[in-house]
């Protein structure tokens, strides 16, 4: 379950707090995408900027692992509908799609269908309208 429990994004937020403090060793990729992904808007953005510096590093040399991860990570970019668009995931979504068609193409079509869902807020469908049209 990608939504994950409370207790489980409680815990990668604090070690994303006390890892942007330089209190412990670096993040796993693991924890980083858990904090994305279960981050609402009220989550501090140190600890979702933190969490796509993680993420930045885990996947700067195999866009193969960001595939495997893309789709509850472009589920994760609607917890970005508070800032100003594109926000950090989304902006690393992107320059990630530059130069590497399969991600962009899938990019592209799984922010389709996230803003398709007639579960979404307008705010977060919004946000996904955008991504799509950066990528065109």
């Amino acid at each position: 379950d990608w939504k994950g429990d409370s207790s489980g994004s409680s815990a990668a937020e604090a070690q994303c707090a006390r890892l942007s403090e330089g209190r412990i060793s670096p993040l796993p990729l693991a924890d980083a995408v858990q904090a994305l992904v279960a981050s609402r808007d009220t989550a501090p953005l140190a600890v979702r900027a933190l969490a796509v510096r993680v993420l930045r590093v885990h996947t700067a040399a195999d866009s193969g692992m960001l595939l495997c991860l893309l789709l509850p990570l472009v589920q994760a970019i609607a917890h970005e509908s508070h800032l100003p668009a594109p926000g950090p995931l989304a902006s690393l979504l992107l320059e990630s799609a530059i130069g590497n068609a399969e991600l962009e193409c899938s990019l592209y079509w799984m922010s389709h269908v996230e803003a398709q869902d007639g579960l979404r807020a307008a705010k977060e469908a919004a946000v996904y309208a955008s991504l799509r049209k950066l990528l065109l």
